[in-house]
């Protein structure tokens, strides 16, 4: 069974082309937490009353603070020292999570190529089980899938 601790190992470092990988992995890590409900709730701001701006449930706007922290936590250790210039004055996870996916969720060309170029380049062992070969393959047609790249069915 995984613990926290050891599924988070399995979490790659983000570094642009592996976004949608890293996306999905970080995603279930952040849920194993207990914490992603801070991503649909903009901030501890939320949770005041509008008309007087009062907070209405403090142990709430705790545990938003706390799970935010976590997040951000997370965040710090799975993405690259080098990308955190564009993040460094984000206050909360989800603007984090959002400046991330405006900035590479969309397919770039480069993305496509080397999964393109990854499909092509994967060879099915002669004395080993296929499974392996066949799920990076399926892997890689999905991802290209995604970004409505339209594989042909022979080369």
């Amino acid at each position: 069974m995984f613990t926290q601790q050891s599924f988070m190992n399995c979490v790659p470092l983000l570094i642009s082309p592996n976004y949608n990988q890293w996306m999905l992995l970080i995603q279930g890590y952040i849920c194993t937490l207990d914490s992603w409900w801070v991503f649909t709730t903009k901030d501890s701001n939320e949770m005041t009353d509008t008309k007087t701006g009062e907070v209405t449930n403090q142990d709430k706007v705790n545990d938003w603070q706390s799970d935010n922290t976590k997040s951000f936590g997370v965040f710090t250790m799975t993405i690259a020292p080098y990308f955190w210039h564009s993040f460094w004055k984000a206050t909360t996870a989800s603007k984090v999570w959002k400046a991330l996916k405006e900035k590479y969720s969309t397919s770039s060309t480069n993305f496509k190529y080397l999964n393109f170029k990854a499909l092509m380049d994967t060879t099915i062992p002669e004395d080993q089980h296929l499974q392996a070969a066949f799920s990076k393959l399926h892997c890689h047609l999905h991802l290209l899938q995604d970004f409505n790249t339209e594989v042909p069915a022979t080369l």
